[in-house]
């Protein structure tokens, strides 16, 4: 009620009508609450008892505040916030999750925790500042993954509830996977992963792309 109210007030002084504002919030927090119905969920092989689950948003309106967050190390639950426009498809993401939680195990995150670990090793890049800028979240991004480690539903329900946008089923199989490459910009991918014609022509960008996140080796 205090956060409804809150945002009443601050849009009210935005000239919106504080109605309107209230049903949206109530909207948000009706979305927020069957997150963990339309998570897709994948049990980390070689990682026993670990479990990425993965929200997508698409028409995110407040990407500059959840960027803001993230920056200044206030999003909780922990989570990684990644742009879904660069990420080549599952397996890259999945790919990525793993390298991540590989580092952890053997103490070395080059990054300041799990998440962020996993946009780090999404860009397939030894450059840290240049890959959270490339594939995490940006001030104007509105197709969004947020991705977390071990989390229930109730820490689900809180990571959606900060997010202004609109909150996709994907949870039954192959339905993230479609969504990524409906959503992927594959021209920025290909300057991103350096890959060139030559390489799309005897296989999938995808298998580019996880190629290079799975060799490149940690610092």
């Amino acid at each position: 009620a205090a956060a409804a109210a809150a945002a009443a007030r601050t849009a009210a002084a935005d000239g919106a009508p504080p109605w309107l504002v209230a049903r949206a919030f109530d909207q948000r927090r009706s979305m927020a609450a069957a997150a963990g119905e339309m998570a897709a969920r994948y049990e980390m092989e070689g990682f026993a008892g670990r479990a990425l689950r993965v929200l997508a948003f698409a028409e995110v309106a407040n990407a500059a505040e959840l960027r803001a967050a993230i920056l200044a190390g206030q999003l909780r639950p922990e989570a990684a916030l990644i742009n879904a426009t660069v990420v080549a498809g599952e397996t890259a993401l999945l790919s990525a999750a793993a390298k991540a939680l590989l580092a952890a195990g053997r103490g070395r995150l080059i990054t300041k925790g799990l998440h962020s670990e996993v946009v780090f090793a999404l860009a397939g890049s030894k450059h840290i500042s240049e890959a959270l800028r490339r594939f995490g979240v940006g001030e104007d991004t509105t197709s969004l993954l947020v991705a977390t480690f071990d989390a229930d539903d109730a820490a689900l329900e809180q990571l959606a509830a900060r997010v202004q946008g609109r909150l996709l089923n994907v949870s039954a199989p192959g339905r993230l996977a479609a969504h990524l490459q409906a959503v992927a910009d594959a021209q920025l991918l290909c300057k991103y992963y350096k890959v060139g014609e030559t390489e799309l022509g005897v296989g999938p960008l995808e298998d580019a792309v996880v190629s290079r996140i799975a060799s490149l080796e940690m610092m």
